[in-house]
């Protein structure tokens, strides 16, 4: 008597997982496609600094292309498309590399932020703005709230 109950209701609970489970890989992707909008500092193209190139030429040599990428990516501050393009055209043909930007003296490679918004960020911790300085970082760097409420907490304290 309870049976067709039992497996209606498990029925029900299935259906409701996988609609949740649908509806938060959508947003997801939308929240992640969104992110991806933003933009960071790049400093302007000059000639490519020979020392990363024959870096990344060593990794392209032992087979380790992710780590030539992840190199150049935080030399210049490159998204990933732009820095496995650069990798792929030093693979194709080391002897005509592209030029590569110099890093204007300003430029933080890890992270795109620049000396004066690193002194703005400072004095906002110095005034106790905390969630200002993480805007600040997000605005600066295009990363999500965590990553840039860690990297505040962790080199402004």
């Amino acid at each position: 008597m309870y049976a067709p109950l039992v497996i209606l209701m498990v029925i029900v609970v299935v259906v409701a997982v996988l609609a949740a489970g649908i509806f938060l890989l959508v947003w997801m992707r939308r929240r992640d496609a969104a992110g991806m909008e933003r933009t960071t500092y790049r400093p302007p193209a000059a000639a490519a600094p020979t020392d990363l190139v024959a870096e990344v030429m060593a990794l392209l040599a032992a087979r380790q292309k992710i780590e030539a990428v992840k190199r150049v990516r935080e030399v210049t501050g490159w998204g990933l498309k732009e820095s496995k393009d650069y990798v792929d055209a030093i693979e194709r043909d080391p002897q005509n590399v592209p030029p590569l930007p110099t890093l204007a003296p300003d430029f933080i490679p890890a992270t795109g932020l620049t000396p004066e918004v690193n002194a703005e960020i400072r004095q906002l911790m110095a005034r106790n703005q905390k969630i200002e300085a993480v805007k600040r970082v997000r605005e600066a760097t295009g990363w999500g709230l965590k990553e840039s409420k860690d990297y505040v907490e962790q080199h402004y304290r």
